[in-house]
C-alpha cells in the first residue's frame, strides 16, 4: 500500500517537476554543439570570454606551455625555444599589457610552433578549459548556490585565480605576469624551460 501512495505521489507531481526543469532550461541559450555544464556556463562562453580578453588567454596559454614543457610531453627544437624566449622576454620587464600588444604575442607564439605543436598546445588547453567547467559546477553543487557564470569558471581557469582576473577587470592593461605572483612564477619557470 506503501508503495502504490508513492507512485500515486510521483505520477501527481511529474509535471511540476519536469514544468520547473523545462522552465529553468529554456532560461539557458541554445548553443548547437556547445554543451552547458552544470555550471550554466557552455565551453564556446569560455572560448568568447578568453577571446575578447587576450590577456586571459594569454596566461592560459603561457601556463600549458610550461606545463607541456615540464612534462615532456611538448619538445622544441633550439630555433623555436629561442623565438618563444625572445617572444616571452618584454613579458617580464613591461609594466603595461595592451590589448593589441598581447594579441600580438599570441599570434607570434602560435605561429614559432609547428602543426603539431599547435594542436598539442590547443588540446591542453581545452583540457584545462574543461577540468575548470567541471570544478565550478561541482563548487555550485558542493555549495548550492545558482549558475555560477563565466567568472567563476576563469576564477578557476586562470593563474592566480580571482585576485588577477578581477584586478584585470578593473586594469585591462595591467601586466599580470608583474603584479601577479602565480603568473609571475609561471613565466619565470617556462622562460627557464626555454633556456
Amino acid at each position: 500500500m506503501t508503495f502504490v501512495r508513492a507512485l500515486a505521489l510521483l505520477v501527481a507531481t511529474a509535471p511540476l517537476l519536469l514544468g520547473g526543469w523545462t522552465s529553468a532550461a529554456a532560461n539557458l541559450p541554445a548553443r548547437p554543439g556547445s554543451p552547458v555544464s552544470p555550471a550554466g556556463v557552455s565551453s564556446a562562453q569560455i572560448k568568447a570570454a578568453l577571446d575578447t580578453r587576450p590577456v586571459l588567454r594569454l596566461m592560459l596559454m603561457t601556463l600549458s606551455l610550461r606545463e607541456l614543457l615540464r612534462a615532456g610531453t611538448l619538445q622544441l627544437p633550439p630555433n623555436t625555444k629561442v623565438k618563444l624566449d625572445i617572444l616571452l622576454a618584454p613579458l617580464a620587464s613591461n609594466a603595461s599589457l595592451p590589448s593589441a600588444t598581447t594579441q600580438q604575442t599570441i599570434s607570434r607564439i602560435t605561429e614559432a610552433l609547428l602543426p603539431e605543436q599547435r594542436r598539442l598546445l590547443e588540446t591542453h588547453m581545452s583540457s584545462r578549459e574543461s577540468r575548470a567547467l567541471m570544478l565550478a559546477s561541482q563548487t555550485r553543487l558542493a555549495a548550492g548556490e545558482a549558475v555560477s557564470g563565466v567568472q567563476s569558471v576563469l576564477y578557476l581557469l586562470i593563474p592566480g585565480g580571482r585576485s588577477i582576473v578581477d584586478r584585470l577587470n578593473r586594469q585591462p592593461d595591467l601586466n599580470p605576469y608583474q603584479v601577479n605572483p602565480a603568473n609571475t612564477d609561471v613565466l619565470k619557470t617556462l622562460m627557464a624551460l626555454l633556456r
